[in-house]
């Protein structure tokens, strides 16, 4: 075993005393991390049960987009959530992991990472981490889940982007640190981060969570432009709401709250 490889025996222990990450499963190679979660979810894994996955065949972004799962290169990890929550606060919880992976990213690499809302990761203005977090339900009477969902690019090199075509857009923390990471130490970080962030949402403590969220982010104050599916909306992002919604000035002193969409900056 080389340093980089996955060790789940490593990162169980770290995380022994905590809820997020005492159980994982790895895969070397699997569908989908988010597919492996619900599958367990329906057999009655537990809250915060982890699924790591080396490689992954239908690996998913956002509007259903893929996600480039190179062998060996990324963390592919999605958590099991089943938090002491109201269904209509669930949603926040989508603010968490975009955050959780700045946090750990920038304390285990050095690195300045920021947010671009709802929840991409961008280093140096290319994106190094993806989120996608998906409310799960099988039965609207029985119990329900979250599945947290984030792909981080670690040891992807430039020739990796440039056959996806994602060369102008996508980066990893190798090829902008210039030293190969860690992993396993991210992986835990990472978890760290999403059990604390967890608990202040749990404990009614968003606010925390708004402010740590804004203070990582630099769209706002800036001109974007916001797209949902067919209709696009231009103007100033002004910032967050107490729902973690964005708010958006499009003009003559109108703000509109957005709760979904994809975000530009305008160059």
């Amino acid at each position: 075993m080389t340093f980089s490889d996955i060790d789940p025996p490593f990162i169980e222990n770290m995380r022994n005393q905590a809820e997020i990450g005492r159980e994982v499963y790895f895969f070397e190679s699997t569908d989908s991390t988010n597919l492996c979660a619900e599958r367990a979810f329906v057999d009655g894994a537990k809250h915060g049960s982890v699924f790591i996955a080396n490689s992954q065949s239908l690996g998913r972004g956002r509007f259903g987009r893929s996600w480039l799962s190179t062998p060996d290169a990324g963390i592919y990890l999605s958590i099991l959530l089943r938090p002491a929550l109201a269904k209509e606060d669930c949603p926040k919880i989508s603010l968490l992991p975009g955050l959780a992976a700045v946090l750990a990213i920038n304390e285990v690499c050095g690195v300045q990472a920021k947010l671009k809302w709802p929840n991409d990761v961008l280093l140096n203005g290319k994106k190094i981490c993806g989120v996608l977090s998906e409310f799960f339900c099988p039965d609207p009477d029985d119990s329900y889940g979250i599945i947290v969902g984030i792909g981080i690019n670690v040891h992807h090199n430039q020739g990796h982007f440039d056959r996806a075509g994602l060369a102008d857009v996508a980066t990893s923390l190798d090829i902008e640190t210039g030293v190969p990471q860690n992993r396993n130490i991210l992986i835990s970080a990472f978890l760290e981060e999403m059990e604390t962030l967890l608990a202040l949402l749990v404990t009614e403590k968003f606010e925390q969570v708004l402010k740590l969220w804004k203070s990582h982010c630099e769209m706002f104050g800036k001109d974007i432009t916001l797209s949902q599916g067919t209709t696009t909306y231009k103007g100033k992002a002004l910032g967050l709401d107490n729902q973690g919604n964005l708010l958006l000035e499009t003009g003559e002193n109108k703000t509109m709250s957005f709760s979904s969409g994809e975000t530009t900056l305008k160059k």
